[in-house]
């Protein structure tokens, strides 16, 4: 259909040729069927229908006079995108955001055990560090008083076996001193 006809009122225009048609038409036949006389719609007729269609516009459009432009133009542009934008279900989303969270808890609850188990580690480590550390300082020690024992022990062993040899001597000059003697 051009323009000229969809500006027609629905009694003035024709249907298309088909097989439905004739069988329908004796019982709307007056209604539907083209005027001989039929002519153009009148100007006051199309300017009634542009207004029809206009209308919803100039009803958003007539709080302008009232001052409020701006809000006008906004509630204008939002129905529209409003009436044109298909509803957009979250709840997807929102639950994979609920699941990441529950996780990122998780995981920061994790991180926190594994800090804490590495703080003992380490503290542990440190304890058997200083021990090491004590146990090498007093092998040191020991090691230091068993070479001062051990030079005490030759010391004691020279000197016994100096008493030793002394007393051998003696006990020979004494043998050789009663023989003669005799």
């Amino acid at each position: 259909m051009s323009n000229a006809e969809d500006l027609r009122p629905i009694s003035h225009r024709t249907l298309p040729d088909s097989s439905i048609a004739p069988s329908i038409a004796p019982s709307i036949a007056p209604s539907i069927a083209p005027r001989e006389d039929a002519q153009p719609p009148s100007a006051l007729r199309r300017a009634i229908h542009l207004l029809r269609r206009a209308m919803p516009i100039v009803q958003r459009l007539l709080p302008m006079l009232d001052g409020n432009v701006a809000a006008t133009v906004v509630n204008v542009l939002a129905s529209q995108s409003v009436a044109s934008a298909p509803p957009v279900s979250l709840a997807p989303v929102e639950d994979s955001i609920a699941k990441l969270r529950a996780q990122n808890i998780e995981l920061h609850d994790r991180l926190d055990e594994q800090r804490q188990a590495l703080k003992r580690l380490a503290e542990g480590l440190d304890e058997v560090r200083e021990a090491a550390s004590r146990n090498a300082f007093e092998q040191q020690k020991l090691l230091a008083s068993l070479k001062k024992a051990a030079v005490r022990a030759q010391i004691f062993a020279i000197a016994v076996l100096a008493l030793l040899v002394l007393c051998l001597l003696l006990t020979l000059a004494l043998l050789f001193h009663w023989k003669g003697a005799r």
